[in-house]
């Protein structure tokens, strides 16, 4: 647990260094480092994650190389979603070039926060709150535990710029592949046409009271999903069968409606936010304006399905955006306004770190080990 406050400590630092004294390029320099801290913890995690974890290190000793891999004969037999081809696929190629199961978690840790650092850094003045921010939202679940979709995520950032140009014959092909690493991915397909949306003060206020209203759908346990079978037939495979397990169960019960109830909690207080300081919209550039579209999906997730845990993990696509609209409603402010709202975030991004640390797995992730102080190889055979 040392090592996560002490990252989580500088990286709080550098948010509040650059909210006074304003040097950017120092700071993110700063902040790099504390990235680059992130890929060694996630990367050389020695079995934490719970039972994904054990899961991930079993596939991986399925997996066969590249070139024993009937990748079209894969395709045909279970389709283009639903049974996560494109992870095999990775598998196989880390595998082929001679990596171990601590290779590839290596891998995909470097892969996964460095595109989360260098896709996300356009949109901010203030690097310091996706630091922070990481540690609570995407820190000990995502990289620890959700392997796969740690990989859809970044994959989905890298398609941001394509998003932000309407570039739909490279953002489409982008996310496709997300999707066939992850199936949640299949969300973002429709995203794009998130484009055509036109943002007003009173359109946002109108959809926050709807959908923050819908929660009610939630408290009486009505499971949304089962009038969504549909997309448990595009899914196919596995994928479609998780997605019907989802909408024929009964959804979280009761011990997750205070959770749920917090995720709904923090976004209308980020998105008053934003409605009390409208004119930063009014005045932000097209990728601050891209994410806070984008910030918007998280409601419907957080409100009319916040009892599917296979939508909610939507989530996870679009909540580097919680960083950037705080950036925007802050970055005009005067300093004690901005330091106010930058404290409230890093306890409560602090409280939400800690409480997964010490409540998952029975803490398990609490107590890290890295297989680097085990002095083993990332090399197949060493």
């Amino acid at each position: 647990m040392a090592i996560y406050l002490s990252l989580f400590l500088l990286a709080t630092l550098g948010l509040f260094f650059t909210g006074i004294f304003g040097n950017k390029s120092l700071n993110n320099f700063f902040i790099f480092g504390i990235f680059a801290a992130l890929v060694i913890v996630s990367g050389t995690r020695y079995h934490l994650g719970g039972y994904d974890y054990e899961n991930y290190l079993y596939f991986f000793q399925q997996t066969p190389d590249l070139a024993n891999l009937d990748v079209w004969g894969q395709i045909q037999q279970n389709g283009l979603f639903g049974n996560d081809t494109g992870f095999l696929i990775l598998n196989a190629v880390i595998k082929s070039l001679g990596f171990n199961f601590y290779g590839f978690t290596l891998i995909v840790a470097a892969f996964f926060w460095l595109s989360i650092y260098f896709t996300v850094k356009p949109y901010l003045t203030n690097m310091g709150l996706l630091a922070v921010l990481v540690f609570y939202k995407y820190f000990l679940d995502v990289s620890f535990i959700y392997m796969r979709q740690s990989i859809a995520v970044a994959i989905f950032l890298w398609a941001l710029q394509a998003l932000l140009k309407k570039r739909w014959c490279l953002y489409f092909p982008i996310v496709i592949f997300a999707a066939m690493v992850h199936f949640s991915a299949v969300i973002l397909i429709p995203v794009y046409f998130i484009n055509h949306v036109r943002l007003t003060r009173k359109g946002v206020l109108i959809f926050t009271i709807i959908f923050a209203l819908s929660y009610v759908v939630t408290l009486a346990h009505i499971n949304i999903l089962q009038y969504m079978s549909f997309v448990g037939s595009f899914l196919g495979g596995t994928g479609a069968e998780k997605f019907g397990d989802a909408a024929n169960g009964p959804g979280y019960g009761d011990s997750s409606l205070v959770s749920s109830l917090f995720h709904l909690a923090e976004f209308l207080l980020v998105d008053g936010l934003l409605l009390a300081n409208w004119q930063r919209v009014e005045e932000a550039g097209p990728r601050q304006l891209l994410a806070v579209k984008l910030f918007l999906i998280l409601l419907p997730l957080y409100s009319i399905f916040a009892n599917s845990s296979i939508m909610v993990r939507d989530g996870f696509y679009f909540l580097f955006t919680y960083a950037v609209v705080i950036d925007l409603v802050t970055r005009k402010s005067d300093l004690t306004k901005r330091l106010l709202v930058y404290t409230a975030f890093v306890l409560v991004c602090f409280y939400g770190m800690f409480r997964f640390a010490t409540h998952f797995d029975d803490g398990a992730s609490s107590r890290y080990v890295s297989y680097l102080s085990l002095h083993q190889s990332i090399r197949e055979g060493q």
